[in-house]
């Protein structure tokens, strides 16, 4: 679960209940270099833009599952 890129993104900005107070957040669909494909939650940094086929890391986990960050 350690690098990966970007197959598709989204930014959530009206979240379900459960993640209202989070908004807006990222998420990604990542294809892994182990050859597995996850759903994660993406941190994008500040002045940077998510684009398809950018690199990514895995930061850890949050309650919300996986976190990864652009490269």
């Amino acid at each position: 679960m350690g690098r990966g890129r970007l197959l598709s993104f989204t930014t959530i900005r009206v979240p379900p209940a459960r993640f209202r107070g989070q908004e807006p957040y990222d998420i990604a669909v990542i294809d892994l270099e182990e050859g597995l494909r996850v759903t994660a939650r993406l941190k994008v940094p500040i002045g940077r833009e998510a684009a398809i086929g950018d690199s990514v890391v895995f930061e850890g986990l949050v309650e919300e599952g996986p976190l990864y960050r652009l490269v």
